[in-house]
Formats: C-alpha cells, structure tokens, sequence
C-alpha cells in the first residue's frame, strides 16, 4: 500500500511540475511539526520569520496541494 501511495504522490508531482505557470501552493511545515498548505502570492510568499521548511513548492492546483499534504501526514513526516 505504501507503494502504491508514493507511485501516486509522484504521479501527482510530476503532473503539478508540468505546469508552473499556474503553480500557486506550497506545503509548509512549521518548527512544531504540524503542516500547511500555504498559498504564496502576493506580500506572503513565504512565512514571516524563522522555524518553518517548505517540504514541496510549486503545486499547481489546490486539489495537488492536499494530496501531497494527506501523503506527508501518512507517511509521518508531518505530524
């Protein structure tokens, strides 16, 4: 089952990477652990200040983003 839910989450990042002119969603994880679907655009394009990482960039659509979001919960990257 693992395999088959990292074959998809690489699927769905393949395809978010064919298109980055409408890329618009990132993945942020904070310094606590906890993980966020982060839209930078405009004056936030990234997080204020220090004790975040983004874990994936550039997500095309909104729909990717929580997919991507849903794996690293999974997977326990995030908690």
């Amino acid at each position: 089952m693992k395999r088959l839910s990292l074959a998809i989450f690489a699927a769905t990042l393949a395809l978010a990477g064919a298109s980055p002119a409408n890329a618009a969603y990132s993945i942020v994880q904070w310094g606590y652990g906890d993980c966020k679907i982060w839209e930078p655009y405009g004056p936030l394009a990234q997080p204020d200040g220090a004790g975040w990482t983004i874990l994936a960039a550039d997500l095309a659509t909104y729909e990717t983003a929580y997919a991507a979001l849903q794996h690293f919960y999974r997977t326990g990257v995030c908690k």
